[in-house]
């Protein structure tokens, strides 16, 4: 499978999107983030490339914009970015024209093996200083800026200096994000963990993808997709006024509804009564030595239940410790429960997680009526 980091975003994000977009080939209308975006890597890429004979002028890369925006599509929004769009580029040339490092590709795509898969990117600017280190530098038209770890960890460069690393063997490699908005430029080298992590999120994503896995995540977004008209989880909000009665088995669904929630209210309130009610019978209970109660013909029992809990920030630190946090997918209870079940670690190592584990009680009532068990 042919994967690429906005690919895997797209999957991440809503998997039903994805299906929609990539695999029944529905297309989108222009977005003018997007393509405001396109159109300023493609003025940089005029800019840098190492083809020219020399650097093209200020008036040069302007009329190159005002060119390229003339053929943008026309795009809800688009207009507000233009003043945007002559900022960045004048404020931009201003800084790092002349740039001071040797340009070796723009726009530079790849295709990188990954198991069973291929990863394909594009470098948006492939240079090399002064003293030989090689520098990825990715433009980003974000109106918002990361923090420096979240740049660490950040998947689309951590495999683009993954990629560097093989067309580069033996080069320091330096990554650049270049947040153009604000003239922001973060640097960062990934570590092997941070690449761990891409491969386990892509690889994760294809299997998913490749199981038919495209369930629906609907959230704040959704407003802003294409496809609300013919995702499950929003087109019932597109049927027209004729098809307002819905009729399932003999029955409208909408007095179906409507009913359920009134029951599930009645419900609710209920169950916060019976929890006042146990919370009076147990303190009841505790304060008179009682474990049972006998009333009429009803035996009502108070239940103790053993409920360890983990401090999870001091176990992260003691699996760190041990090298074990991959075995144990993170703080899951019951891979770490099966971990001390295991002959994996020693005596030792068993009892340093034991030491991060609270046992604790929580109490409920049961009772008997008329030989029978509820809860």
């Amino acid at each position: 499978m042919e994967l690429s980091h906005s690919k895997v975003q797209m999957y991440l994000s809503c998997p039903q999107r994805y299906k929609f977009h990539y695999v029944d080939r529905l297309p989108e209308k222009p977005h003018a983030n997007l393509e405001f975006g396109k159109l300023i890597h493609e003025v940089l890429e005029f800019l840098h490339n190492p083809r020219n004979m020399k650097t093209p002028a200020l008036e040069e890369l302007m009329e190159e914009f005002e060119k390229r925006w003339s053929k943008l599509p026309e795009t809800e929004g688009m207009a507000d970015y233009k003043p945007l769009g002559i900022k960045m580029l004048e404020d931009y040339y201003q800084v790092y024209v002349p740039l001071e490092e040797e340009v070796l590709a723009v726009e530079q795509r790849f295709r990188l093996p990954l198991e069973n898969h291929t990863l394909v990117g594009v470098l948006d600017r492939v240079s090399r200083s002064k003293d030989g280190t090689i520098l990825i530098t990715d433009y980003k038209t974000s109106k918002t800026l990361p923090t420096q770890p979240e740049v660490d960890k950040d998947p689309q460069m951590t495999i683009y200096h993954h990629f560097a690393h093989d067309l580069y063997p033996g080069r320091p490699i330096l990554m650049r994000l270049h947040f153009l908005k604000f003239d922001f430029l973060f640097e960062t080298k990934p570590t092997d963990e941070a690449w761990t992590a891409a491969k386990k999120r892509v690889l994760g994503a294809a299997s998913a993808i490749e199981s038919g896995q495209f369930d629906p995540t609907p959230g704040g977004l959704c407003k802003y997709c294409d496809y609300m008209n013919l995702c499950p989880a929003m087109k019932h909000l597109f049927k027209s006024e004729d098809e307002q009665t819905e009729v399932f088995d003999g029955i409208d669904i909408k007095d179906t509804v409507r009913e359920y929630i009134r029951l599930k209210e009645i419900v609710r309130t209920s169950n916060a009564q019976v929890d006042e009610l146990a919370t009076k019978i147990e303190g009841y209970m505790g304060v008179e030595g009682y474990t049972r109660l006998f009333v009429d013909n009803i035996v009502m029992s108070q239940v103790k239940t053993r409920r360890p809990k983990w401090d999870e920030e001091r176990l992260i630190e003691v699996l760190n410790n041990l090298g074990l946090v991959e075995e144990v997918q993170g703080v899951r209870e019951d891979m770490v429960n099966k971990l001390l079940d295991s002959d994996a670690i020693s005596a030792e190592q068993k009892r340093e997680l034991e030491s991060c584990r609270e046992i604790r009680f929580s109490y409920s009532l049961r009772y008997k009526f008329k030989g029978e068990d509820k809860d």
